[in-house]
């Protein structure tokens, strides 16, 4: 980018979560800088931080410092993000919405799915009452969605079609920032490519700036023009994205953690998680086995061999 013309300005952010008369910093002394129109990817273990992140930029967890500044155009001007209460905070959250991992979760089961798209319409009065059903209708046409889907409830719906109506309603503010909490995590491979496209596509017709979380290195290099990495809620690293840097970047401070306690079992879930990404392709055949449902391993191909050797077996 030619000259900086950033939208978001973080500085300094901090938040300790306790249990049991034991702190832990989820957020400490947290800074950094997004442009407008950029997509910044925020990667990290779990337990990093990532998440509270997102949620303490939608306002939806309080922080004990820090400063934020956010600049939508909408506005007319900068905002002090963290300050803002009541009213004021009410018509400055159409600019910022979020899309998390669980689309069950983030839709009131006992509303329509048309009903959900149409609520920011409502809420910040962005047209005539007479105009939001027809707006509804186009936009939800837009992510993927016919009349008849809309006009069911979400537990009628699959998680595809739960996540595209999630994306409708949060872009249904126009918002000028997206906030994306592993949108994908969620969905099958084939669900994920089409759900990543269509977030990238209307980004572009929006002019939207994209920040999200995502373990997903793949996801990262396509997604992403800039990565940021947390390790145990500070920012530890900043880079250019390519899946070689990302993949380094985590390898290295993934390495790091072994000097608290109990951190070896997350290089352990770190290291079968990246083998598991390096396998996906040799193991579809015994993806496609059938399995126990109660099972809470995957089988190897050993194993479904074994087994399927048994059942021929068997009078």
């Amino acid at each position: 980018m030619t000259s900086r013309d950033p939208i978001l300005e973080v500085a300094g952010l901090a938040k300790t979560y306790r249990a049991s008369g034991v702190a832990v910093a989820a957020l400490d002394d947290v800074s950094f800088e997004l442009e407008r129109g950029e997509r910044l990817a925020v990667v990290g273990e779990s337990g990093s931080g990532k998440s509270t992140l997102l949620r303490a930029l939608l306002r939806l967890v309080d922080v004990e410092r820090g400063r934020v500044k956010f600049a939508p155009r909408g506005a007319g001007g900068r905002l002090d993000w963290l300050a803002l209460s009541g009213g004021e905070l009410a018509r400055s959250r159409r600019f910022v919405q979020g899309v998390f991992q669980d689309p069950k979760a983030s839709l009131n089961p006992r509303r329509l799915v048309r009903s959900a798209i149409e609520e920011p319409w409502l809420v910040h009065r962005l047209c005539r009452d007479d105009e939001i059903a027809t707006r509804a209708s186009e936009l939800a046409a837009r992510v993927g969605l016919d009349p008849a889907t809309t006009a069911r409830f979400p537990h009628e719906l699959s998680l595809g079609q739960l996540q595209r109506a999630c994306i409708a309603r949060a872009l249904a503010s126009e918002p000028e920032l997206l906030l994306l909490d592993e949108p994908t995590s969620a969905l099958d491979v084939g669900l994920q490519a089409q759900i990543v496209n269509l977030i990238l596509e209307l980004a572009r017709e929006r002019n939207t700036t994209l920040l999200f979380v995502s373990h997903d290195l793949d996801l990262v290099r396509y997604f992403a023009e800039r990565v940021i990495v947390l390790e145990r809620g500070r920012v530890v690293e900043r880079r250019r994205s390519t899946k070689s840097s990302a993949r380094r970047a985590m390898r290295t401070h993934a390495r790091s953690f072994a000097r608290g306690p109990c951190d070896q079992a997350v290089i352990r879930r770190a290291l079968r998680r990246s083998a598991r990404a390096s396998a996906r392709t040799s193991r579809s055949t015994a993806r496609a086995a059938p399995r126990s449902r109660g099972s809470r391993d995957r089988a190897s191909p050993r194993e479904t061999a074994a087994c399927a050797r048994r059942a021929r077996s068997t009078p």
